[in-house]
């Protein structure tokens, strides 16, 4: 619990990539505004999705790819808080864990980093042909429909990673997730809110606004993503904050709903088909 008389410091789990840290920092920050007093100590903690690099997210198959090994400390109790970002939150969390606050919505956009060869360019502008990265099937999906002369690949890694990737020369990269082979890449998605919180809005050449992704769902699916949320056990002082407005907690609550149904409805039709054969 957050109690200013406990000799030791709250011990806060995170992931290892910066941008993690950083934001758990954020969050930390934020908690200190309503525990003035209280001492915190961040512990690194490894997850399965940042040490497998060399197979696309939606091929490992796990929901908790970057959430299970920080929920499982949390269980044992050799942390005392996590902090995650919602979009890797599974829909239903872990017996025994709840998200005890919410942080506030940072930009939800993505955005287009280009290489540096192509600075200054659009999507739109690329060449048949040329590769862009990205770790999301949902973009990809509503990508390749409005830019089908690009060539949209997976990657993997770290935010710095990643850029690293985009701003080295093919015959110097050594691999990538979809094999041995080399690749260069001449386009980057991420997500804005992570770029700014890592101090790169000087290498945004493009904003994909909500609305590119009409129709796709976006406003439900992704709506957390720019969250960050802590989980901790019920007993736990943070269970009682509530940090986000009104606004952020119904995005929450709408893609919880909305990934709860789908869920159901996924279950209910392998049930049928498993009859039916």
């Amino acid at each position: 619990m957050l109690d200013a008389s406990s000799q030791h410091a709250v011990r806060v789990g995170s992931r290892r990539s910066n941008l993690a840290l950083l934001q758990t920092e954020m969050a930390i920050s934020l908690l200190k505004v309503q525990k003035p007093h209280i001492m915190f100590e961040v512990v690194e903690i490894a997850t399965v999705g940042d040490e497998i690099l060399d197979v696309p997210l939606s091929k490992i198959g796990d929901k908790s790819l970057f959430t299970k090994e920080l929920e499982k400390s949390l269980l044992v109790g050799e942390v005392d808080l996590v902090v995650h970002s919602l979009k890797d939150v599974p829909s239903v969390l872990p017996t025994g864990l709840v998200l005890g606050c919410v942080f506030g919505r940072s930009s939800p956009e993505d955005v287009v980093l280009m290489a540096p060869h192509n600075r200054g360019m659009k999507l739109s502008d690329l060449p048949v042909g040329a590769t862009v990265g990205t770790s999301s099937i949902r973009r990809v999906a509503t990508l390749i429909r409005k830019y089908p002369h690009l060539k949209f690949i997976s990657i993997r890694g770290n935010l710095n990673t990643r850029l690293a990737k985009l701003d080295t020369p093919s015959n110097l990269q050594k691999q990538c997730c979809t094999g041995n082979q080399s690749l260069s890449y001449d386009a980057l998605i991420l997500a804005k809110a992570g770029v700014e919180r890592m101090g790169w809005v000087d290498r945004i050449d493009q904003v994909l606004s909500d609305s590119f992704y009409a129709n796709e769902l976006k406003g439900a699916l992704d709506a957390s993503s720019v969250f960050m949320g802590v989980a901790v056990t019920p007993s736990s002082e943070v269970s009682r904050l509530r940090m986000a407005i009104a606004q952020s907690l119904g995005c929450i609550v709408a893609k919880y709903l909305l990934l709860s149904g789908a869920g159901e409805i996924l279950h209910e039709i392998r049930s049928q088909s498993t009859e039916s054969s």
